[in-house]
């Protein structure tokens, strides 16, 4: 799946008639969603260009997905700044629309974890302790770890 399909299908998902999300916003949407799926998915080399897509059948959906709320989150911040009018002839409830574009943005993201099997909140270890107890390169035993403990 080329490049083009990943943005026709994010544009289905996103709908924006009014214009506000750019070509380059959904490109790089697009770019940081591959990123954070590549995040995940370490025993694989990832790679979406114009022509080459290496991203599995199954997971595209998802990541289109996941992009979208990224741009579902810059829509709520665009509309966040919107007054409600003091005139009652204006009937735009602009908090609504608000709460929406946030809503869809966090069942999007939360759809793309869960196709992923990753619990973004948990924490990461920082480090890991291994205990190899190997012998020297010429086949003696190290000074603090001999063979008569291990």
């Amino acid at each position: 799946m080329p490049l083009a399909d990943y943005q026709s299908r994010i544009d289905d998902l996103v709908r924006d008639q009014e214009g506000n999300i750019s070509d380059d916003q959904r490109d790089r949407a697009i770019d940081d969603a591959v990123t954070e799926y590549a995040r995940h998915q370490t025993h694989t080399r990832v790679r979406l260009t114009a022509v080459q897509d290496t991203i599995p059948a199954q997971d595209r959906g998802a990541i289109c997905g996941y992009a979208a709320a990224l741009l579902l989150q810059q829509l709520a911040a665009a509309r966040a700044g919107d007054t409600d009018s003091t005139i009652n002839a204006d009937s735009v409830d602009h908090g609504a629309a608000t709460d929406r574009y946030r809503r869809l943005a966090h069942q999007l993201r939360q759809r793309f974890y869960d196709h992923l099997g990753v619990t973004p909140d948990k924490p990461r270890p920082a480090s890991a302790v291994v205990d190899i107890d190997l012998p020297s390169a010429r086949g003696h035993d190290r000074i603090t770890h001999s063979h008569v403990y291990r």
